[in-house]
């Protein structure tokens, strides 16, 4: 086994609103998400930025320690401003220093609004379901869409000032009529790829670290090209400590001894964030660029948190896979039609409770009445969110990889 890992990233990121989202915070110790309150005011009228400070400054101060708050301000084409001159999206990076010097590091998405907003004259009509269990009549929801209306209107004003609101309106201003939105480019993902570009842009990102494995017999022949697996681990494994990439998956069947004739690349996630899509696309193009890549055998697969994010990452980029193998793992069924020419195998416990199955059948069948016939699905007897163990120990799984080339 070889170790690959760029410059060692000591910044570990935390989301303050929600999973993959903004502010972030930064620092040489951890602390869990949502622990400190929200920066506030996110969503301004004025014609220059606010002055921020935490909703809960006591609570702020007794988690963090005495401390000087500032702030440098980007506009949506990551230039830095001092001014805000259009309506939209806007990012503050916050440099919280304090008093023994050290200095942490909040990333908040802003959005600049009109203030010529006229919400009590504003009618809001509202088609939707809610979860049978609540018992109201989903023939009543149809009846009362003005009701719904002005109800979602009122929780729209009052949470003006949220964070994830911010999120929401800079994505929605950005997407243009016609565009196929799923949650692989929907407002959330797009706030994330957002932050990922400035934070390379002012240098404040590094690559993934991984661990890379090279089969046997590799270094024997300078003109042979292998297979390339990518292996996406479960939320379990994120953090720092690299090794925890090869607790599960074919890292560990190749410790325990199995030859699997792949070269394996296993990313390590981030604490508390999700599987960066452009990232690992990179990460696939530089290695094909510094090793022997077999380009038409490259294969996906991941468990949990990586079986989402091989679906995502399938639909992100169907042109780089041969076969993708996702494990306990669910996605967005309107990504059918970008995977309807990649064979899939898809695995999971019919007693899980942690991602149930049904979130792996959906996939199944929207991408089967897509029009997709090489889509296997194993659904394992009395087994609950485990459904990576056996998997990965099965020859057959391997040799149905190595039986798909890309462009059959």
């Amino acid at each position: 086994m070889q170790l690959a890992s760029p410059k060692k990233n000591r910044i570990l990121f935390f989301s303050l609103a929600w999973f993959f989202a903004g502010p972030l915070f930064s620092g040489d110790f951890e602390i869990a998400p949502n622990d400190l309150p929200p920066i506030h005011p996110t969503i301004f009228h004025e014609a220059s930025f606010p002055p921020f400070a935490f909703s809960r400054p006591e609570e702020a101060q007794r988690i963090l320690g005495p401390y000087k708050i500032s702030a440098r301000f980007f506009d949506a084409e990551f230039n830095e401003v001092q001014e805000p001159t259009e309506f939209g999206r806007y990012g503050a990076v916050i440099d919280l220093v304090h008093e023994n010097g050290k200095p942490y590091r909040l990333y908040v998405t802003l959005y600049r609004a009109p203030d010529t907003v006229d919400w009590r004259n504003h009618g809001m009509d509202a088609r939707m379901n809610l979860p049978e269990e609540l018992g109201v009549s989903a023939e009543v929801l149809a009846e009362q869409p003005r009701e719904m209306g002005e109800f979602l209107k009122y929780e729209f004003r009052r949470t003006h000032q949220d964070g994830t609101m911010a999120i929401f309106l800079a994505g929605l201003g950005e997407m243009n009529p016609g565009d196929t939105i799923t949650s692989r480019n929907g407002y959330w993902e797009r706030n994330t790829r957002w932050w990922r570009q400035l934070k390379l842009a002012i240098g404040d990102t590094e690559a993934y670290k991984y661990l890379i494995h090279f089969p046997e017999g590799y270094e024997e022949d300078e003109n042979k090209t292998w297979p390339l697996m990518l292996f996406l681990h479960g939320a379990g494994e994120r953090g720092t400590d690299l090794e925890r990439v090869a607790r599960h998956g074919p890292l560990r069947e190749i410790r325990n001894g199995r030859d699997l004739p792949f070269i394996v690349v296993a990313p390590q996630c981030p604490a508390n964030e999700g599987w960066d899509l452009p990232q690992l696309v990179q990460l696939i193009s530089e290695t094909m660029e510094k090793h022997r890549v077999d380009a038409d055998r490259v294969y996906l697969t991941g468990l949990s948190m990586g079986g989402y994010g091989s679906f995502r990452l399938a639909a992100e980029a169907p042109e780089l896979f041969a076969a993708v193998a996702p494990i306990c793992g669910g996605g967005d069924p309107r990504d059918a039609e970008r995977l309807k020419d990649l064979p899939f195998w898809v695995f999971h416990g019919d007693q899980d409770t942690v991602v149930i199955p049904r979130r792996s059948e959906e996939m199944v069948e929207a991408i089967r009445e897509a029009g997709n016939p090489n889509v296997e699905f194993t659904l394992y007897p009395g087994v609950r969110h485990d459904s990576w163990t056996q998997t990965y120990a099965n020859p057959e799984f391997y040799d149905w990889l190595l039986s798909h080339s890309r462009g059959e």
